[in-house]
């Protein structure tokens, strides 16, 4: 789980970096053609798409991670044979190494053996995760702490403003914003600027009350307009997501950008209410603020009047272009959000929903390749569909050849078939059934371009080399060690696919074998060990058996 929750982030911040990437190549250009606060809150569709994995069924994201682990799965299953096909039937790898030793004189072996062990990497996959999440929930607790001292510390050291003529001009500044929650206005000499701190208690904290009327206004009503517009839910959302996107460098540049652009807008907010004629006299009054006395610099989750004096030389050069915006660029200003939009969209993340068809697909084996897209897509009744008419289309080829079926048994010529071998002519199996009270052993036989020609019998030398390992280890040497050797094995607590499932079994982990028993329908399921499951089975659950097909030695 923690595996698949990394994926979904890592997929959101790749494709949330494309667009970081898209705001930063474009931001000269649009500083000053465009609204300042439209560049504020253009940011926000990347902090969205940073945290919502939404997007549609077909998608930038999805289509890269899809390729991506068809080709790590398929990988592994091309290995010991150069020209062979990816098989449908999950239960025919268990005999790879079977198939391969009848290949041809002086063909190198190379099976499961030679893969890097599945466990391993999903091991250091789970680790990754888990570094991953301790890494965020520490920066986001260090972010939380460093925000309650500077809050307590603004708190401890703040007086309340008595002036009359100040209280009085705070409430009408109030009432003119349309602020309707209830603001306190504070003093604390230790403070380096105007601050607004509480979310859902504002405070704004001045660092003297010694300040003209018209400064008091506009910096009052630059506070209150952070207040309005809850800047601080926002710049608190942002911190959210770069504790989550840690390993990102965009994202840091993404929180610098918001923090620089909250203040623009802001400006550009005020200027609105008072006047673009008032933008020297708001100017001055920025400057005042960056000769404040205090030193106790605020976090990065509190809104402020002043800055650095590299952005505050930009802001002053904004204020004094601020006007008001055409129809045209309002016009280009809905189609780029709207593209911006669609592009967060598109971009898309990690399908969920392909993990989990990997999980399904394990267990149940069909003949033939099966189509990808049905797994990707769950469309099941297609995909029942599709087996049923393969099936059929296979049974007719059989019953050419004198192979029946009835239920879930196999004869040839009316007698009950014990091994049932149906083998491509690149030796990959393509069905392989078992059934211990068959009393012949039989193969299907095909042409070079896969078209079957007939049925014959199994010879003994041919018993010997596909299963003559499996005869000499014997099957009463038990308890014995085996490996999952399937991506995903279900462990069910009955011999037989009606039981219920109790657990899973990733690829290459080690079970304890206690027997093997004959289960329904003629297949054979190994009983295995409880304790040496790597996931705990209820109390309540006395066996758990896993079919034998998918279990094999090391």
């Amino acid at each position: 789980m923690m595996n698949l929750f990394f994926k979904v982030i890592l997929s959101l911040s790749v494709s949330s970096s494309l667009l970081i990437l898209i705001l930063l190549a474009g931001k000269r250009f649009l500083k000053n053609k465009f609204s300042r606060q439209w560049q504020y809150y253009i940011w926000l569709v990347v902090v969205l798409r940073l945290l919502f994995p939404f997007g549609p069924e077909i998608n930038l994201m999805g289509s890269v991670y899809q390729t991506f682990d068809r080709t790590v799965t398929q990988t592994p299953s091309l290995a010991g044979q150069e020209n062979s096909q990816r098989d449908a039937d999950d239960f025919a790898v268990s005999f790879e190494n079977a198939a391969q030793e009848i290949q041809e004189p002086g063909q190198e072996k190379t099976g499961l053996d030679e893969k890097q062990p599945e466990s391993r990497i999903s091991v250091l996959r789970n680790g990754i995760g888990w570094l991953w999440l301790l890494i965020a929930l520490g920066m986001l607790i260090r972010k939380i702490t460093a925000y309650q001292s500077f809050v307590r510390y603004v708190s401890v050291g703040a007086e309340p403003v008595f002036d009359s003529i100040l209280l009085e001009e705070f409430f009408a500044v109030t009432k003119q914003m349309g602020v309707n929650r209830r603001v306190e206005l504070r003093v604390n000499p230790l403070l380096a600027s105007p601050t607004l701190t509480g979310i859902f208690h504002p405070c704004i904290v001045l660092p003297n009350a010694d300040v003209s009327p018209k400064d008091f206004r506009y910096i009052v009503m630059h506070e209150l307009t952070h207040c309005k517009r809850w800047d601080i839910c926002y710049k608190w959302l942002v911190q959210f997501v770069v504790c989550l996107h840690w390993f990102n460098p965009l994202v840091y540049i993404m929180s610098q950008e918001i923090n620089n652009a909250c203040e623009f807008s802001c400006d550009e907010a005020v200027m609105e209410k008072t006047g673009y004629e008032n933008a020297q006299d708001y100017g001055r009054t920025l400057l005042d603020a960056m000769a404040a006395v205090g030193k106790y610099r605020e976090s990065s989750t509190v809104a402020t009047l002043s800055a650095n004096k590299v952005l505050l030389k930009e802001r002053l050069g904004a204020i004094m272009s601020y006007g008001e915006k055409s129809g045209t660029v309002r016009i280009l200003t809905a189609v780029l959000t709207v593209c911006m939009i669609l592009g967060a969209v598109f971009a898309g993340a990690y399908p969920i929903q392909a993990d989990a068809a990997e999980v399904s697909e394990t267990e149940e084996p069909t003949a033939g390749s099966r189509p990808i897209l049905f797994d990707r897509l769950e469309k099941d009744e297609e995909k029942d569909e599709w087996k049923e008419e393969l099936e059929k289309k296979q049974m007719e080829e059989y019953r050419a050849v004198g192979v029946t079926k009835e239920g879930k048994n196999y004869y040839y010529q009316g007698q009950l078939v014990n091994i049932f071998l149906d083998m491509r002519p690149n030796y990959s199996f393509y069905t392989l059934d078992i059934n211990p009270a068959g009393t012949v052993n039989v193969k299907i036989m095909h042409r070079e371009d896969g078209q079957i020609t007939g049925a014959a019998y199994l010879s003994e030398e041919e018993f010997a080399e596909l299963f003559g390992d499996m005869e000499e280890e014997g099957e009463d040497e038990y308890p014995r060690v085996m490996y999952v050797n399937c991506h995903v094995c279900k462990v069910r607590d009955g011999a037989g696919e009606e039981f219920s499932v109790v657990g899973l079994m990733a690829a290459e982990e080690e079970v304890t074998v206690l027997g093997m028993v004959e289960g329904s329908g003629g297949r054979n399921w190994y009983r295995v060990d409880k304790e040496s499951l790597t996931e705990d089975m209820d109390i309540s659950v006395e066996e758990c058996y896993i079919r034998a097909d998918l279990l094999r030695e090391k």
